[in-house]
């Protein structure tokens, strides 16, 4: 009986080694083999100019981003507080409660990504579009897999 126990408790340790080894596997598929996310090798390959656009463009997003967190109401900031809702439930209930002025700010903003977007892949090589192509097609397949999960 005490060999049945110590046999029942080594397979289940050794299900849980392996569960974990898998999680952390797949993991580290998802972050690549540089350990950074999918676009590193994109990041990696642009030119002085690509990247200074690159990081202009993220600047203005997350500055976007603060002039619209500036907007909301207290409404808005207990959602974005509430710990029950993941970042795709917040996201619906905040654009549900948006006022028209943040609806308006909020398309101007992704506007003007979109024009700032362009403006970067239009100095992109034959390659560097071959790898974005590559990326958005990896990232498209992870949020199935996400979703999927879910």
């Amino acid at each position: 009986m005490k060999k049945l126990i110590q046999k029942v408790s080594m397979a289940g340790m050794l299900l849980l080694a392996v569960t974990v080894s898998s999680k952390a596997q797949e993991v580290a598929k998802r972050k690549g083999p540089q350990g950074g996310g999918p676009g590193k090798e994109l990041v990696a390959n642009m030119t002085e100019e690509q990247k200074a656009l690159a990081k202009a463009n993220m600047e203005q997003q997350k500055a976007d981003r603060e002039a619209l967190r500036a907007t909301f109401t207290e409404e808005q900031k207990a959602i974005m507080a509430n710990q029950e809702l993941d970042m795709m439930a917040k996201r619906k209930a905040l654009e549900a409660s948006y006022t028209p002025a943040q609806k308006e700010m909020v398309a101007k903003q992704k506007e003007q990504a979109k024009a700032m977007r362009e403006k970067l892949e239009a100095t992109f090589t034959e390659e560097q579009k071959a790898a974005m192509k590559e990326r958005r097609a990896k990232m498209g397949e992870m949020i199935k897999d996400k979703r999927k999960a879910e």
